[in-house]
């Protein structure tokens, strides 16, 4: 079996969260064992270049992981002889003279918005070159009543190299030039970029999906609730699908209960490796405590800043350190001034650092509602940091031992969190137990080479 390896992802953003870091340290491992693997995005965004070496900077990149960029790319193709010769429809339209929206991003690729002069519902963006030369055309109009979309692609001559009538068509394209014709692994960490592919094949290229999330929307009964809308698509249409990527056993079990893909499905957690693995010297303190992802209603970090103030209220003295961004924020900032504590509660925002930060706190409050596997549950044991988290699927009891490295508690229980913050406050002896049992069982979970099974399953499927 081949090791040529591609990690497809929408994104890599610069508040990266738990799917980046999974398929950037992928990646990276497979990097690391074959010499090279390659990370695959579609997004047109401001900031990639310097994020991209700004995560190799800090390890979370491999030197031999290659990233494409669906722009960046064909930004490249200047001197690409055309087929044949292509008319393109919004070149005879009449567009406004100056670009009603403009950006730049940090490769020098140039996206101008330019609106219709007569039809206020169409609009046509061009992106170009720095040299100031179109490669991309993306026109949505109306022709014969019926809505129309027209991207069309261009050599440095401004020669139309390609055409295509969606989104969808033009990344199912791309996708086949840059995995190719060998032997391959190509495995989807987005949904959102899965649920565009359709039928989309490669020769020779196994076709993996990954379940970074639970499959039913939060709170759900997986055996007969509402199914999250990209995975009922994905599900629906398993036969675009080699293999289906689950994190912990239960999901792959309650996820063919009710849909019986038994036969493609594999169980694969994630890997941690790279920079979350650096040693720091670790200062585990369990009065600092600590909370990290998206500040979105899905974590719930309220039930954090909720369990501070009782603690507060009951004469604990600690601290609270808010690692992440997200539509919360406001909102969350507004709570912890409401209640009081905003002596006690650091918001720290997106922060390169997470490893170090979690090797200077002493527990990791986990309040999401869902989850695939909870990466940082790993990483915070791998630095001692006790996890107290909500027992939820998927993910926290697959690798917490409540009692042994951390604690499970019920989910939305914050009285329960804040007892079990306290009473390890409390009791130095016992903290420091569930802290080094915490780092074993992490250390022998890294040292597992997880990129053997990704190559095995892709094997199976064959």
């Amino acid at each position: 079996m081949s090791r040529r390896s591609f990690m497809i992802t929408w994104i890599i953003d610069e508040k990266f969260g738990g799917l980046t870091t999974a398929c950037l340290q992928r990646a990276s491992s497979f990097a690391k064992k074959y010499g090279k693997s390659n990370v695959v995005t579609f997004a047109y965004t401001q900031h990639l270049n310097s994020t991209v070496e700004r995560l190799r900077g800090i390890g979370l990149i491999a030197s031999g992981v290659k990233v494409h960029n669906l722009y960046s790319d064909y930004a490249s193709r200047v001197s690409h002889p055309p087929v044949k010769k292509l008319a393109v429809k919004a070149e005879g339209m009449k567009w406004s003279v100056e670009p009603v929206e403009s950006q730049v991003n940090d490769a020098g690729i140039f996206k101008h918005v330019y609106a219709h002069t007569d039809d206020s519902a169409s609009s046509r963006i061009i992106y170009s070159r720095p040299d100031g030369s179109k490669f991309m055309s993306d026109a949505k109009f109306v022709a014969d009543g019926e809505s129309k979309r027209e991207i069309a692609i261009f050599n440095g001559a401004g020669e139309v190299l390609k055409k295509f009538s969606s989104a969808s068509s033009l990344y199912r394209h791309w996708l086949t030039e840059i995995v190719g014709y060998e032997e391959s692994i190509a495995v989807f960490d987005s949904s959102f970029v899965a649920s565009m592919m359709g039928p989309w094949r490669a020769p020779k290229t196994t076709k993996m999906f990954v379940f970074h999330s639970s499959h039913v929307v939060a709170g759900a009964e997986p055996e007969t609730g509402p199914v999250v809308p990209k995975h009922q698509k994905i599900a629906a249409n398993a036969d675009n699908w080699d293999v289906f990527v689950f994190l912990t056993r239960q999901q792959a079990d309650d996820f063919n209960a009710r849909f019986g893909h038994e036969s493609k499905s594999v169980v694969i957690p994630n890997i941690i490796k790279s920079s979350s693995l650096k040693k720091f010297s670790r200062r585990n303190d369990p009065r600092q405590i600590i909370s990290v992802g998206s500040l979105d209603s899905r974590k719930q970090v309220d039930h954090a800043i909720r369990a501070v103030h009782e603690l507060k209220e009951l004469g604990v003295d600690c601290k609270l350190a808010i690692v992440g961004k997200g539509q919360k924020q406001h909102e969350l900032q507004s709570l912890a001034k409401e209640l009081g504590l905003s002596d006690r509660i650091e918001f720290a925002g997106h922060v390169d650092d997470v490893p170090r930060r979690l090797a200077n706190s002493g527990i990791l409050l986990f309040t999401s509602k869902l989850e695939g596997q909870g990466l940082v549950l790993l990483e915070a044991q791998f630095h001692g940091c006790v996890p107290i988290s909500y027992d939820v699927r998927y993910g926290p009891a697959s690798v917490i031992d409540s009692g042994v490295n951390g604690m499970l508690v019920g989910p939305n229980d914050i009285h329960a969190l804040s007892s079990h913050v306290a009473s390890l406050i409390d009791n130095p002896k016992e903290y420091k137990r569930l802290s080094k049992q915490a780092h074993s069982s992490a250390k022998r979970y890294a040292r597992q080479d997880l990129t053997n099974l990704w190559i095995k399953a892709a094997k199976n499927a064959r």
